[in-house]
């Protein structure tokens, strides 16, 4: 079948419209594959994903997700990151590739509302980062919220490599964000 669905909110996340989405049901799994959509002024394409629910969680949900007009602060307020002022002075444009997983109920989800991985790419056609202006950047990144409650204390990211560019040099950098929220 087809679908198309505006202001979708999944999991309290508001993800944008789906614009439209090729899907297949069999009985406890949901597969979509060419879904195309947008959060305000960035567009994804997710070429396949899978919501289960015979998984052993009570849904586990696999995507890959590509943009190539992606907006930080898009990214932000789909969760809900644009809420707290520590990302204010973080903004840029560029594009993504990444896999998602989601699982609710499952061996993962230990504190029972929900566990998100986001881990993939990102290249940056520009970027304002506290207050510094770079002209280019890019990312592989690791991104993994065990405890949506506890905000940015409940998260780890794992960054392997990023630089960024500006007329001036290069930025090379590595970086990890336990949960509690320490910065290694």
């Amino acid at each position: 079948g087809h679908l198309k669905i505006a202001d979708l909110v999944f999991a309290g996340f508001p993800l944008g419209d789906i614009e439209s989405s090729q899907l297949h049901f069999k009985p406890l799994i949901l597969d979509l594959s060419d879904v195309r959509g947008t959060k305000a002024s960035s567009r994804f394409f997710v070429p396949s994903a899978r919501l289960d629910f015979q998984s052993g969680a009570t849904l586990l949900v696999n995507a890959d997700v590509k943009s190539d007009r992606l907006d930080l602060r898009d990214f932000f307020a789909m969760w809900h990151f644009d809420q707290d002022p520590r990302f204010d002075a973080v903004s840029g444009r560029g594009v993504v590739d990444a896999h998602v997983e989601y699982e609710m109920g499952g061996k993962r989800d230990r504190c029972k509302n929900g566990y998100l991985r986001v881990a993939g790419t990102l290249g940056l056609s520009t970027a304002d980062l506290f207050g510094e202006h770079y002209d280019a950047g890019d990312a592989r990144f690791d991104f993994r919220w065990m405890d949506q409650d506890a905000s940015y204390l409940g998260m780890q990211l794992d960054v392997p490599s990023a630089t960024l560019k500006k007329v001036e040099g290069t930025i090379l950098w590595n970086s990890a964000c336990t949960d509690a929220g320490n910065v290694l």
